[in-house]
């Protein structure tokens, strides 16, 4: 075993680690081997830092079975970014993300696709803070575990970006309580 303190700089808030080298020989008594490690060696120090380079670099996916019932492969070329736009809640229903409207369909499509390609929705999906804020609406439910990803039906973006509303209860709820309430 490594000889190892943890050590934390008020001032700067960073932590580090000191390490010694000394491994301890199973014959010697552990308390001796000990002593012997820390009155031998120099302790060596090693600084953490907030502000490490490292990300991650993949892109975090509904589940399947969520993303094919939620978001069916016709309405995928609608998408902005990689995010879906048209979201299918219903037999007979389907959600605009960036309109915020309802969209009641019969036996086709038809009136999805009409609405898809029509100047309001055009319109709405070119505007930067609509953009962004479609793209904060699902950063949130991505983040969810897959068994609450579906729970997302029961909300659409506002023109809050920091909000949603719930379509049950009409209310507002900021996006970092969303998970609260599950």
């Amino acid at each position: 075993m490594n000889g190892t303190k943890l050590q934390y700089n008020m001032e700067t808030g960073n932590e580090s680690r000191l390490y010694s080298n000394n491994i301890f020989n199973n014959d010697q008594d552990s308390e001796t081997s000990l002593n012997a490690s820390v009155n031998s060696e120099p302790l060596k120090t090693v600084q953490y830092s907030d502000d490490s380079r490292f990300r991650f670099n993949f892109n975090i996916k509904y589940n399947t079975m969520v993303e094919e019932s939620l978001y069916p492969k016709l309405y995928q070329k609608f998408n902005i970014d990689g995010y879906p736009v048209l979201q299918h809640t219903g037999y007979h229903r389907t959600v605009c993300l960036a309109c915020q409207c309802d969209l009641w369909m019969q036996k086709n499509f038809q009136s999805v696709f009409s609405h898809a390609s029509g100047h309001k929705h055009q319109s709405k999906v070119t505007n930067p803070a609509v953009i962004k804020n479609l793209k904060s609406y699902h950063e949130v439910f991505l983040n969810f575990q897959p068994c609450f990803q579906a729970h997302q039906v029961f909300f659409v973006p506002d023109n809050d970006p920091s909000c949603v509303k719930c379509i049950l209860c009409m209310l507002f709820v900021k996006k970092h309580d969303v998970s609260l309430i599950f």
